[in-house]
Order: structure tokens, then C-alpha cells, then sequence
């Protein structure tokens, strides 16, 4: 994770992004990932502090986007070099 929380001094309204998600391809199509995500969602809802999780995707047809789309991410924009940047929203009460 790349956690703006743990920045010092912290911004007022610091963001937390899951950087990079890999799963071996034989390995893939088997729930891992999307449990792994769930942990990962877990642990940020429980820091609290946060209003969304953010992951970047590069846009293709073999690339992750379906995958965070069907777990609730919603595209928010362009990032860096072309990603597709996406939020999972946490619930209003985590961002305290």
C-alpha cells in the first residue's frame, strides 16, 4: 500500500492506493485475489482515516479492470502514463 497517513508530517486528507496486485497465472481464477483485496480493504477500513481506496489500471484487454470493477471500484479518471485510476468508497464513517 502506499499510505499518506504514514507521511510526517500527514496531509489533512492523505489517500491510501493498493500499488500492485500479482497474482501467478496459474494461479489466477481462483479467488485469491479477490480475497486478497478483501483483506486489504479490511485493514484500511479498520486505520479509519480514509474515504476511498485507490488502484491505477493499465487500460487493455487482458488488464485488471474488470476484475476491481465487479469488487466496486469505480473509474475516476486518467492517471500517470495513460492508467485508469479507481476508487473503492469506504463508508462515510472510515474518513474520521
Amino acid at each position: 500500500l502506499e499510505d499518506e497517513s504514514l507521511r510526517s508530517p500527514p496531509p489533512a486528507a492523505p489517500d491510501i492506493a493498493l500499488w500492485r496486485l500479482m497474482i501467478d497465472q496459474h494461479d489466477q481464477r481462483r479467488g485469491l485475489g479477490r480475497a486478497a483485496v478483501a483483506c486489504v480493504i479490511d485493514h484500511v477500513r479498520r486505520k479509519g482515516g480514509f474515504r476511498q481506496l485507490l488502484v491505477s489500471v493499465v487500460p487493455g484487454e487482458a488488464g485488471p479492470l474488470p476484475f476491481y470493477r465487479t469488487l466496486g471500484f469505480e473509474p475516476l479518471g486518467e492517471g500517470d502514463d495513460g492508467e485508469l485510476l479507481l476508487a473503492y468508497a469506504l463508508a462515510d464513517n472510515d474518513a474520521s
